[in-house]
């Protein structure tokens, strides 16, 4: 599928269709025209506009997790994306513990843009790292040399960043239910208290599935 979205965009970039992200400018720029010569400088454009932020550093894990949400993404194949920029974008993953991505700048669903440039700007030898408690500019050959600025555009654009960190809130949330549900069980039976209300046809009459799990979790504790 990536493979037949690569060749369906090279084909209408082949034919001089308008593209855009690859010969339009972004944003209110789209009027513009950019020619082919110029899609490196283009690239590089998008990542130096979206280079700002404010904050701390997000966590390693966060930064972790955009990543690897980005490449579940784009793996679809609807992108337009070549593979290899896949095995790229994994290779980010030995730097997040260096990188830093602060973690204001991003606008939700309008796209996590800045967050997400801080991510992937190594992928074009950009981008800053955290070393002594210290912050500064990346000093490495580009990951991944060939890209080009529709799939730079593809790698900022999106909320993956943004899904990150709900879904660390979910895991963390998740563990605190288990959590409260083994303490509670330690308790009812430490109280020696009924068992009744814990019979499942009994909790099974107002078909709440929460409900019905947490009574199985405290009989297994």
């Amino acid at each position: 599928q990536m493979n037949r979205s690569v060749s369906s965009f090279e084909q209408l970039a082949a034919k001089g269709e308008r593209i855009y992200g690859y010969n339009t400018g972004f944003g209110p720029h789209v009027v513009d025209s950019v020619c082919k010569k110029e899609n490196q400088a283009h690239t590089k454009g998008l990542i130096d506009h979206l280079l700002i932020g404010a904050g701390e550093a997000a966590p390693e894990k966060i930064t972790q997790l955009a990543i690897l949400i980005r490449i579940k993404t784009l793996s679809c194949g609807y992108s337009g994306v070549r593979p290899q920029l896949l095995h790229d974008l994994a290779r980010l993953k030995n730097l997040s513990n260096k990188l830093f991505v602060p973690v204001q700048g991003s606008v939700g669903a309008s796209g996590d843009l800045i967050p997400m440039a801080h991510i992937t700007a190594p992928l074009i030898g950009k981008g800053y790292i955290k070393e002594n408690n210290r912050v500064s500019k990346i000093k490495q050959m580009p990951i991944s040399p060939e890209i080009n600025s529709r799939e730079m555009l593809a790698c900022v654009n999106g909320v993956p960043f943004s899904t990150a960190w709900a879904v660390a809130a979910f895991t963390n949330a998740q563990s605190l239910v288990e959590s409260c549900e083994k303490l509670f069980a330690l308790q009812y039976g430490f109280l020696g208290s009924s068992m009744e209300p814990l019979y499942r046809t009994l909790n099974r009459i107002k078909n709440h599935r929460g409900q019905e799990k947490a009574v199985k979790e405290t009989q297994h504790h």
